[in-house]
């Protein structure tokens, strides 16, 4: 029988007659692959994985694992790397079976291993450079605006207290400064002991609020700018994974 016979029949009982449990379409898939059906077995894990719904990760790992068996049966190494290599972003840990594995899929789990890390690094690589273009642009924003910088970065709670504590404190820094020199004219003009002592309170209170207004002005906005240089975003980058 061809193996388009053979894909065919699998479509047939696929649809009429295999269960849809997916722990029942794995053991038919290892089923098939074990009794030397690697064609209906390659099929069948096929449709499974195109049809993911109530797959769990371990359900793909295991499929993508088998697939790599059939390719490999089938004298197709390179589909054997790719297939082993999708397991392997299901189960890192996955390791090759010294005593069930063959010599030969051994070497090819060990190429496709070499393949994934290979891919790893340069994912993490990407990752890392997306990141730090993050934090460069997020950090510009926060010059200019405390607080845009962690809007950016999708932090928006921190985005909003940063932003409210920042101007909040700039405006009772310039109310401050704005009336400063109006109390400490009126503390020297003063007229007699008791308004003097009075009126040196008031000046002494908004001195006092000018510095403390200040201090929290400067500490927010640097803190606004080295939060969003230095702490890692909150966006993931997207890559697909089996």
């Amino acid at each position: 029988m061809c193996i388009f016979a053979v894909a065919q029949n699998a479509d047939k009982e696929f649809a009429s007659g295999y269960e849809s449990d997916s722990a029942s379409v794995i053991k038919q898939v290892t089923g098939l692959y074990e009794t030397g059906n690697i064609a209906e077995a390659e099929h069948l894990a096929l449709r499974a994985l195109d049809n993911p719904e109530g797959l769990s990760r371990f359900d793909r790992f295991e499929l993508y694992r088998i697939l790599a068996f059939c390719a490999v049966a089938n004298d197709d190494e390179q589909g054997g790397v790719r297939q082993f290599v999708s397991a392997l972003r299901l189960n890192p840990s996955l390791s090759p079976d010294l005593i069930t594995w063959s010599p030969k899929v051994r070497r090819v789990f060990l190429e496709a291993k070499k393949l994934y890390e290979e891919q790893m690094s340069q994912e993490i690589l990407t990752r890392r450079i997306r990141e730090a273009d993050i934090c460069r642009r997020a950090s510009l924003k926060s010059l200019y605006f405390p607080g845009a910088g962690q809007f950016y970065k999708k932090s928006r709670q921190k985005g909003f207290v940063v932003s409210t504590l920042f101007w909040g404190a700039a405006a009772v820094l310039i109310y401050s400064q704005a009336v400063l020199p109006t109390v400490r004219d009126r503390y020297k003009d003063s007229s007699s002991r008791e308004e003097a002592g009075e009126r040196w309170r008031e000046y002494r209170d908004i001195y006092r609020l000018r510095f403390i207004s200040g201090g929290i002005t400067v500490s927010v906005y640097a803190y606004a700018f080295f939060d969003a240089l230095w702490k890692r975003p909150n966006v993931e980058l997207e890559y697909k994974t089996p």
